[in-house]
């Protein structure tokens, strides 16, 4: 019938090989498109090898998995529009049935998956993606990974948003953004409620990031809106533009930005040259644990207090005392937008014995309109918000790291220690891609006067979406 190597006959877009797989007879776009079009939620569509250099991306609704020849041999190259919209290659928007089926870790009933393809931007035009998983709709989805792809020269590789669960996994990137994980707002305060270690949240696990000399760049940025994402076990390399951060998160903004709710940071070789700092957490809840950085800067910020943000206020909104005077209180049964319950615990400049790395808060005042204001009380407390390392733990400040038999007797409220039995001030085998060890232990939490819970354990590794499918 004329069909080439591949199967495909002339004028063929795609073949069936059977029932659940359709492959694209060419990794152009609308071969793509129409292997896309013609699946079934559940189905499998294969990109041949070649290099195809798309000018415009394919919104996909269906719950499918995207597979490529490897991500040595399939290259799709972003040539979108430098018009700052954005856009992406695939952008995935599920419908009611791909919803349905993306809803829970406990159901193998479906999987949107993205694998063994190499995104080649071209002069990483802004707010241009590889993929972009998008679902403002409840249920929120889950059943969501992208693994063993190639990103270079990519504005951002995934973008996240609204109720989005997942996991990014042996990945490499260069000069390659990772994500910017957003939530639906305040909306996810109260239909997606997120607590550290509780497996929700967009997972970046087991990848490689390298940067060339100067080149802007991060792991994972400006998590606002009510997100949350967790970045372990991740390599970086190479010099970053300085300025930069590894990782960040938003706080509340008057223009309509919400804070996020956790962020987990932890068992990462951070290791650039000319990164400006760790990271600029300006809202949520952060763990930051067992970390190998290269650059002593960890700051968090206060930018806007919650009474200040656009809109209208969550509902829920964990008040001041005095409906705005004073502190305000964070709980687990309000909505807090402030940087809160967080720490930074056995963060270190090398392994073995590498110095501690500590947070400081260096903003703490609501920029109005005027002058700036200097929050008085100040909103971020060192030991009441958050809570920094020490190698002499004692159990009245601060937090400590060691054997489950060494947690002193006495504690203060609010303080923490991990128990464990690895080295707290040897990290090697622990951080990185792929740790030949990685973390094991229980973030113990004073939650009154001598009175010890376990409050934190880090979620299963490798993350359990790693073996569906």
């Amino acid at each position: 019938d004329g069909a080439d190597a591949s199967g495909c006959g002339p004028g063929e877009q795609f073949v069936v090989l059977d029932s659940t797989r359709l492959r694209a007879c060419s990794c152009e776009r609308e071969d793509v498109r129409a292997a896309i079009d013609a699946a079934e939620h559940g189905d499998t569509v294969l990109v041949p090898a070649g290099t195809c250099t798309w000018t415009a991306g394919i919104e996909v609704a269906k719950d499918l998995v995207l597979a490529g020849s490897g991500s040595d041999s399939t290259t799709l190259v972003l040539d979108l529009p430098d018009d700052g919209v954005e856009d992406a290659l695939f952008k995935f928007v599920p419908d009611d049935t791909a919803r349905a089926n993306l809803d829970s870790l406990d159901e193998d009933t479906g999987l949107f998956d993205v694998s063994g393809i190499r995104f080649r931007g071209t002069g990483r035009t802004r707010n241009k993606f590889a993929l972009w998983l998008d679902n403002y709709q409840l249920p929120p989805v889950r059943r969501l990974r992208v693994h063993d792809c190639a990103f270079t020269d990519v504005h951002r590789a995934v973008q996240v948003k609204g109720y989005v669960h997942g996991v990014f996994y042996d990945n490499t990137l260069v000069n390659s953004n990772g994500s910017y994980p957003q939530g639906a707002g305040w909306q996810s305060f109260v239909n997606d409620r997120m607590a550290l270690g509780s497996g929700k949240g967009w997972y970046i696990e087991d990848n490689d990031f390298s940067w060339t000399e100067g080149t802007a760049g991060g792991v994972c940025g400006a998590g606002n809106a009510g997100g949350g994402y967790v970045v372990r076990y991740n390599t970086v390399s190479g010099r970053m533009r300085g300025g930069d951060s590894y990782v960040e998160t938003h706080g509340n903004q008057l223009s309509g930005i919400y804070g996020p709710q956790i962020t987990e940071v932890y068992g990462n070789d951070l290791n650039a040259e000319g990164i400006g700092r760790v990271t600029n957490a300006r809202g949520g809840k952060n763990l930051y644990l067992n970390n190998v950085v290269s650059d002593p800067d960890m700051e968090i910020w206060e930018e806007y207090s919650d009474t200040q943000t656009s809109d209208t206020n969550p509902p829920g909104r964990c008040v001041e005392p005095g409906e705005g005077v004073g502190r305000q209180t964070c709980t687990d049964a309000c909505i807090c937008q402030k940087v809160h319950d967080s720490f930074f615990l056995n963060n270190r400049l090398s392994t073995p014995g590498g110095a501690v790395v500590n947070a400081v808060a260096t903003m703490d005042f609501e920029r109005r309109e005027g002058p700036e204001i200097v929050n008085d009380p100040p909103e971020l407390v060192e030991n009441i918000e958050y809570f920094n390392f020490t190698t002499e733990f004692d159990g009245s400040t601060g937090c400590g790291c060691g054997p489950p038999a060494d947690r002193p007797a006495t504690c203060t409220a609010g303080v923490g220690y991990w128990a464990t039995d690895q080295n707290c001030s040897d990290l090697a085998g622990m951080v990185g891609a792929n740790p030949t060890t990685p973390l094991s232990g229980t973030l113990y939490r004073c939650v009154e006067t001598d009175v010890w819970t376990a409050w934190y354990t880090p979620y299963a590794y490798p993350h359990p979406l790693r073996a569906a499918g």
